[in-house]
């Protein structure tokens, strides 16, 4: 566990955290950034450093109550998303609460999409749960259960075990097919 919360770290120095992670042996099983000062283009060099050997990022990412402003134009969850599209990714729980950047059901699409590849993704905690109109939560409901056939349904993403905050503000659905991955 390595918590390194409460700083301002650079985009080179977050390039550089990356490299080192990616070329530990083993790999470190949390890293706390939450309460950190860095824009999501820090976070795209933080995940830059972490391309060569991604299965050695941690298994944990907190970035929960993290300043990450969105001054270089990169979407955050765009720059997450890449990341965890890429093959041997690892990484099993991302904390994104207290975040000021607005998620909306466009950007729940992007973290569907990736939900329909990555099967190591347990835990994908955010605030917006209640920024998601029902289309958002179809969207997310088809790629936990699509059933529109056996192999669709057997495809789909029975890893993700949590979405969100606040379970009581998802539809019944989408707290279903969370529960039952759960088993």
């Amino acid at each position: 566990r390595l918590i390194l919360g409460g700083n301002h770290i650079s985009h080179n120095g977050l390039r550089q955290l990356g490299n080192f992670l990616s070329n530990r042996v083993s790999s470190l099983e949390m890293l706390e950034l939450n309460f950190v000062y860095f824009s999501s283009g820090g976070l795209r060099a933080f995940f830059e450093g972490l391309q060569d050997n991604p299965q050695n990022a941690p298994k944990h990412l907190n970035f929960a109550d993290t300043d990450l402003y969105d001054y270089d134009y990169l979407n955050p969850t765009m720059v997450i998303s890449e990341f965890l599209l890429r093959p041997n990714c690892s990484v099993e729980r991302i904390f994104l609460e207290n975040q000021d950047f607005q998620l909306d059901d466009e950007k729940l699409e992007i973290f569907v999409n990736v939900l329909g590849t990555n099967h190591t993704l347990k835990e994908l905690a955010i605030d917006a749960d209640d920024t998601f109109t029902s289309n958002g939560w179809n969207k997310l409901s088809s790629v936990l259960c699509n059933a529109t056939s056996i192999g669709a349904t057997y495809a789909s993403n029975h890893t993700i075990t949590r979405f969100g905050r606040n379970p009581n503000q998802q539809p019944d659905t989408v707290r279903h097919f969370l529960e039952m991955n759960t088993h």
